[in-house]
């Protein structure tokens, strides 16, 4: 299979640069999946987050004639320092790893989800908001595995992978809330409180869980604003999507249910939201 690294925006003046960053990556640990050859370059389009890997194959709207791997790269990932752009590709090849062998078909879910929902990119306003909120949500299982396997794989980096996900989790707090109506705004308060489930279960030291404590509550306090059908929804939601689950070992047995569902409930919220 081929790997793909660039960067995002199409920025094809930055694939040596691409590659430079990949090669320094791949050369410092051992690669949790496999690639037979390599290509520097840009995706077209925009992406939420620092990276992205997308695994592309029959039925993707990028897919030609033969199934790659890629990774993508923001802008922002140029700011990350110390060992954070190590942590962010080692987090992003464990996507891959995963995508390929064990949550194949949990990942095949999401790639017929995505095709159905194309159009996302054409709404605007609150619509547009849904449409990436249910994925980010369901998403959310997808980034737990990928933080539980590098514990698991990686446990000498799991420490600095911990300190820099409450980092994230920190500045995640201090952005402006965007203006969303209320039940999407649960949505993304939802999607931040999995977020810091997950920070808890990786912590490991009393700052860190401080803070994490403390960014939970002012997350608990603001859904607890929300009116009582909405946290009834999100409620259900949390325990379905909750990294805490007794059962997350083996999401890829109802990893797939689960990544329906909560699309498709979150897509058939009806439209005043």
């Amino acid at each position: 299979m081929e790997l793909w690294v660039g960067f995002s925006a199409g920025r094809m003046e930055w694939n040596q640069q691409a590659e430079a960053i990949w090669r320094k990556f791949e050369s410092s640990v051992v690669l949790p999946f496999t690639y037979s050859t390599f290509r520097a370059k840009a995706y077209a389009g925009p992406i939420s987050g620092k990276a992205a890997a997308v695994l592309i194959g029959p039925g993707h709207p990028d897919f030609r004639r033969h199934e790659y791997a890629r990774i993508v790269l923001d802008r922002q990932f140029l700011d990350l320092r110390d060992d954070q752009p190590f942590l962010t590709l080692l987090h992003e090849s464990l996507h891959l790893a995963s995508f390929q062998t064990y949550l194949a078909t949990l990942h095949q879910a999401k790639r017929e989800l995505v095709v159905h929902h194309d159009q996302c990119e054409e709404l605007q306003g609150a619509e547009l908001s849904k449409c990436q909120l249910a994925f980010l949500l369901a998403d959310q299982l997808f980034e737990a595995d990928a933080e539980f396997s590098l514990v698991t794989r990686y446990p000498d980096w799991a420490g600095a992978r911990a300190r820099f996900f409450v980092e994230m989790r920190r500045q995640s707090a201090a952005a402006p809330e965007p203006t969303l109506p209320p039940l999407l705004r649960g949505y993304a308060l939802l999607a931040e409180m999995l977020r810091l489930e997950l920070a808890a279960l990786l912590v490991r030291e009393d700052g860190d869980r401080d803070d994490v404590a403390t960014l939970r509550r002012t997350i608990e306090t603001a859904m607890l604003s929300l009116d009582p059908a909405t946290r009834q929804q999100l409620d259900y939601l949390r325990v379905r999507l909750s990294p805490s689950r007794p059962d997350f070992t083996s999401l890829k047995d109802w990893g797939p249910d689960v990544y329906r569902e909560t699309v498709g409930r979150i897509m058939s919220t009806p439209g005043s939201v």
